[in-house]
């Protein structure tokens, strides 16, 4: 059953993330968004929902922040639209304790709102595509003032450009990131083995430049309305481009894109 295979595999995951050592270090913390039984409930809930079945495009996140995943165990998870639009009814946790993210979960708001301009409901959109995040870990500055992409992590770069860790810590921590792009590498060929999906859409370019390169991945530009180097660009600019990105890789059409123009004039 594609549901029970999906929610193994995320435990396996889990299994693999937990047995790594996080370097010690004074300026960043992890937690992962699946490791506690509320938001992991949460996602089985979505998995038992949603995942039925052949998929014709699995759409692949990179880490989930603070606000989203981390409280409802949902890639993009905003508690809102979690609970109107995907009516899931799990429990929700309360925001990570003192962590500084006023925001809300922007990429699930902005997602979310562009498939709900196109979809009659969610079941029509998960009847033939589903999401996941390639890792579940949310990466935080120790004084809990900001949190860090698995991009950042890799670069060793924050949003401004600015060096995270020094030399020495970082070379520490270059082994672990590389056994964790390990083990999410692993997991999204298990869940391409499991869904078998026609198309493999990455948000952002980042997850694409991680995978396997055997792993034939479209990109799509990634939802939150902060580019690289925290560059903002608008929402409405993000679902025109959405769009027309998803159109070219064979995975929504021109049809979609009159509903879009439609229901957001």
């Amino acid at each position: 059953m594609t549901q029970s295979s999906v929610i193994a595999v995320t435990k396996e995951l889990n299994s693999a993330l937990s047995e790594l050592t996080f370097p010690e270090n004074d300026k960043i913390m992890i937690f992962n968004s699946l490791g506690n039984r509320e938001t992991l409930g949460l996602f089985e809930e979505y998995v038992n929902k949603y995942c039925q079945g052949r998929k014709n495009a699995l759409f692949v996140g990179m880490n989930p922040t603070p606000s989203g995943m981390a409280r409802t165990g949902v890639p993009f998870g905003d508690p809102d639209y979690v609970k109107s639009w995907l009516k899931l009814d799990g429990f929700v946790n309360e925001p990570i304790e003192d962590f500084d993210y006023k925001d809300s979960e922007r990429s699930g708001k902005n997602l979310w709102s562009f498939l709900q301009s196109i979809f009659k409901d969610a079941e029509e959109f998960f009847r033939d595509n589903f999401i996941v995040n390639y890792c579940p870990l949310i990466f935080l500055s120790k004084d809990k003032s900001h949190m860090l992409s698995l991009e950042n992590m890799v670069e060793n770069e924050d949003r401004d450009g600015k060096k995270i860790l020094s030399s020495e810590e970082y070379n520490r921590m270059k082994v672990y990131i590389s056994d964790v792009l390990n083990a999410c590498n692993d997991y999204l060929i298990s869940m391409i083995g499991i869904i078998k999906p026609r198309h493999v859409i990455a948000f952002g370019n980042a997850v694409k430049e991680f995978v396997d390169d055997a792993l034939r991945v479209s990109t799509v530009r990634h939802p939150s309305d902060l580019g690289r180097k925290g560059k903002r660009y608008a929402n409405m600019d993000w679902q025109d481009i959405a769009m027309s990105q998803l159109i070219e890789a064979g995975v929504f059409t021109e049809e979609m894109r009159k509903k879009l123009q439609e229901t957001t004039k």
